[in-house]
C-alpha cells in the first residue's frame, strides 16, 4: 500500500492534495483492497462511510440530500445531492442510481441504490479517489471500468435457426449451446465502422474537474428489409481526469428493438434487451428490462436518446419511413427522443408529420409524436399547412416563427376563430409578457390594439398600487386576469360595454375589487334572505329545551360563521347548503349559556346527519339522549311546518 502511494497524483500534486484537505485525515489510510462490483478486476476502494467522514471533517455546515425518483417491487432509484453548506441553493454535485431486484445480492436494492447515489456524488464533489494514478502494483483506484480495455461494437450475426448467437461489447468464454427460449432477431447489415462514441462531446482540459465522466445513451438505426428496421441502443461513456490526455472509452448495447410493418399504416415494435445474467445462449431476452423508465430525458432512461446520424438516410430509404423526415426533426428540436415511438406514429399520420416537420412546425409534431398525442386543433385530412393548422395563409409564418406548438396554437386559434384584427401582434404581445391566457370573448367589447395599449398603461399603475405584503411582484399576467375578471363581472351585472368608462377604467385593479366587493354585498344579501326562508317556519316548532340544554337555530349566515369559528369546524362553508335547501343545521346550548357554541347537529333529509363540538369530537352521552329525544319528537312537526 505504503509503495502504491508514492506514484499517486494525491501525493504527489499539491493542487490534487489540497482538494477538500483536512488536515489530521489521510484518505488513503483508508482504502480497501477488494474486488470490482461491476467487472472484478482488483480495485483500491474508499468505502462510503469514510467518504461521509471525510465530508463532515471538510464541510461540518454541509448537507446530503438524498431523494426517491421511483420505488417498485422490483427496482428502486434514488438522488443524491451534495451542498457545501445547508443554505446553498445549488448543489456541488449530484448523482442518481438505479437497483434491481434481480441485481442486487441479498434482494436489498433499495439500500444498493441509496448507497450508490451517495457514494458516487460524494466522489463527483471531490471526496473519493478517483483522482489518483494508477500504483505500481497496477490497481484501479476507486474506478469500477476495467483499465485499459476498450469497448467494442461487435458485427450484427444473421442467425438461420431459432439460436441466436451472443451479441456482446465484452469478451465472453464460449458457453454450451442450450434452447433458446425466445429467438432474437438480428440485423443483416454492415458493421458500423463510424464509432457512436463520438456522439459524445468532450470537455477542454482547462475545464475539466479532477475527473469527469461524460455519458449519453445512443440510437443507431439499421434497416433489416423495406419492411423492417432495428433500433440499437447503446450506453456510452467518455472518462477523463484533470492533466490526462488519455481518454477512457467504452460502450455497451442494452436494447434492440425492431419496427416493421406488414401494411405501410401500422407499426409493429418488438423489444429485445440485454441480460447477462440470462441463462441462453444469445443473453437477449424479449421485452423491456424490468424496471425500465420510458420517455424521460435522462440516462437512466431505457429507450431515450440521442440519435446517431451517419447512415441514417441508407437504413431508411426504400422503406416505409424512407420520408419520415427523422433527421430534420432531430437536429431541430435537438433532444434525445424515443425513435422507436417516432416511426410508430409516423405510419399513423404520415403525411402530417412529413409535411409539418418539412415546413418547420417541428414542435407540433413533437407533441402529436412525445407528449399529447393526435389532436382535434389539426387536420389530417388537409394538405395545406394553414389547412393543416386551422388557420389563415397569412398566419403560418407567425406561427412558425414563435416556435409555436399544439397548446398556443389552439389558443391562436381562438383568435383566428372570431377573425381578430391584428391577432398577430396580439400573438406576439402575450408570449413576450408570458400571458398564458387571453379569453378572445372580450374582444367583442374591444380591439386587439385598445386591449394591449390599455394594458400598458396600466402596469405601472398596478405596480405602484401593489400591497405590501404580497410575496411575489404582479406581473402582466395577474393584471390580465384582473381585467378579464372585470370585464366579465360587468357583463354579468348588464352594465352597457360600449360605455368607455366601463371598459377603460382609470385604475384596473381598484375597479375590480369595487365591482367583487358588489356583487358579494348582492350575492351575501339574496343567501341571507334564501338563509330566512329555510328557518321561517322550521325555527317556530324546532323548539326544545331541558334543565341542561336547549335547541337554537341561526338567524344569518354569519351565526354559521361564527359556530365554526368558534368550535374549529367547518359548519361555515355550509351556507349555500342551507339556502339551497339540501340541508339544515342547528346548535345545541347549554341552558346557561346560550349564546356560546357548543354542539352543532346538521339534519339532512329529515335525519341526523352530523352531530360534532369542538374540533370535531364526538358529543357527550348526554347530548346524544338529548339529540335523539330531539329528533324523534320535534324535528318531524318542525320539517313539516318548513
Amino acid at each position: 500500500m505504503k509503495g502504491n502511494q508514492e506514484s499517486m497524483l494525491y501525493t504527489t500534486n499539491a493542487a490534487v492534495a489540497s482538494l477538500n484537505h483536512v488536515p489530521g485525515f489521510d484518505p488513503l489510510k483508508f482504502l480497501r483492497h477488494t474486488a470490482s462490483r461491476k467487472t472484478g478486476e482488483d480495485v483500491m476502494r474508499l468505502d462510503l462511510r469514510y467518504k461521509k467522514l471525510w465530508f463532515r471533517l471538510a464541510c461540518p455546515t454541509g448537507r446530503l440530500k438524498l431523494n426517491a425518483l421511483r420505488i417498485t417491487e422490483k427496482m428502486a432509484i434514488f438522488e443524491a445531492k451534495v451542498y457545501r453548506d445547508r443554505e446553498d441553493a445549488e448543489p456541488l454535485s449530484s448523482y442518481v442510481a438505479n437497483c434491481t431486484l434481480d441485481a442486487t445480492p441479498g434482494g436489498l436494492y433499495v439500500e444498493a441504490a441509496q448507497e450508490e447515489a451517495l457514494d458516487m456524488a460524494l466522489s463527483n464533489a471531490g471526496f473519493g479517489i478517483q483522482f489518483a494514478d494508477v500504483g505500481s502494483e497496477s490497481k484501479e483506484y476507486g474506478s469500477e471500468v476495467p483499465v485499459g480495455v476498450k469497448a467494442e461494437i461487435a458485427k450484427p450475426v444473421q442467425v438461420k435457426t431459432e439460436v441466436a448467437k451472443s451479441v456482446q461489447t465484452k469478451t465472453e468464454d464460449a458457453e454450451p449451446v442450450k434452447k433458446q427460449p425466445e429467438a432474437v432477431k438480428v440485423a443483416p447489415q454492415e458493421p458500423v465502422k463510424a464509432d457512436p462514441l463520438d456522439a459524445i462531446i468532450a470537455k477542454a482540459q482547462g475545464k475539466r474537474a479532477a475527473y469527469h465522466e461524460d455519458r449519453e445513451t445512443c440510437q443507431v438505426i439499421r434497416q433489416i428489409s423495406p419492411q423492417e428496421l432495428v433500433v440499437r441502443i447503446y450506453k456510452l461513456y467518455w472518462s477523463y481526469a484533470k492533466g490526462k490526455d488519455s481518454i477512457r472509452k467504452s460502450a455497451y448495447e442494452v436494447m434492440r428493438i425492431f419496427v416493421r410493418t406488414d401494411d405501410g399504416k401500422k407499426a409493429i415494435v418488438e423489444p429485445y434487451y440485454y441480460d447477462s445474467g440470462y441463462d441462453s445462449v444469445s443473453r437477449w431476452r424479449r421485452g423491456y428490462h424490468p424496471g425500465a423508465l420510458f420517455g424521460m430525458e435522462c440516462f437512466i432512461s431505457e429507450e431515450t436518446g440521442k440519435i446517431y446520424l451517419p447512415g441514417l438516410e441508407k437504413a431508411l430509404k426504400g422503406t416505409a419511413w424512407e420520408y419520415c423526415a427523422l433527421r430534420q426533426f432531430y437536429e431541430r428540436t435537438a433532444i434525445p427522443m424515443q425513435v422507436s415511438h417516432y416511426l410508430k406514429m409516423y405510419l399513423q399520420h404520415p403525411l402530417l408529420i412529413e409535411r409539418l416537420t418539412k415546413v418547420g412546425f417541428e414542435n407540433i409534431v413533437a407533441d402529436v409524436v412525445c407528449r399529447h398525442g393526435f389532436s382535434d386543433a389539426l387536420d389530417e385530412e388537409q394538405t395545406k399547412t394553414h389547412r393543416i393548422l386551422r388557420v389563415e395563409k397569412q398566419d403560418v409564418s407567425v406561427l412558425r416563427e414563435q416556435k409555436t406548438g399544439v397548446s398556443l396554437l389552439k389558443k391562436y386559434q381562438a383568435y383566428v376563430a372570431i377573425h381578430l384584427r391584428g391577432r398577430a401582434e396580439l400573438f406576439q404581445w402575450q408570449l413576450h409578457h408570458k400571458v398564458s391566457e387571453i379569453p378572445a370573448d372580450i374582444f367583442q367589447y374591444l380591439t386587439a390594439e385598445k386591449f394591449m395599449h390599455y394594458m400598458e398603461a396600466q402596469f405601472p399603475i398596478y405596480w405602484e398600487k401593489r400591497p405590501a405584503n404580497v410575496y411575489r411582484d404582479p406581473t402582466m399576467e395577474t393584471l390580465v386576469i384582473t381585467y378579464v375578471d372585470y370585464l366579465h363581472m360587468c357583463r354579468r351585472q348588464a352594465y352597457d360595454m360600449k360605455d368607455k368608462s366601463v371598459l377603460f377604467p382609470k385604475n384596473c385593479a381598484a375597479a375590480h375589487d369595487r365591482e367583487a366587493e358588489r356583487i358579494q354585498k348582492i350575492n351575501d344579501a339574496q343567501k341571507n334572505r334564501a338563509f330566512g326562508r329555510a328557518y321561517a317556519g322550521f325555527a317556530r316548532k324546532a323548539v326544545l329545551s331541558n334543565e341542561e340544554l336547549q335547541i337554537v337555530c341561526p338567524k344569518r349566515t354569519n351565526d354559521l360563521v361564527a359556530e365554526g369559528r368558534a368550535l374549529h369546524h367547518c359548519v361555515g362553508s355550509y351556507i349555500d347548503r342551507v339556502a339551497e335547501g339540501s340541508c339544515l343545521i342547528v346548535f345545541v346550548r347549554r341552558v346557561e349559556e346560550p349564546k356560546k357554541p357548543y354542539v352543532t347537529v346538521e339534519v339532512r333529509d329529515g335525519k341526523i346527519a352530523q352531530i360534532h363540538g369542538d374540533h370535531n369530537s364526538d358529543p357527550t352521552e348526554e347530548v346524544k339522549k338529548f339529540v335523539d329525544l330531539w329528533s324523534r319528537k320535534v324535528l318531524p312537526m318542525a320539517l313539516q311546518a318548513a
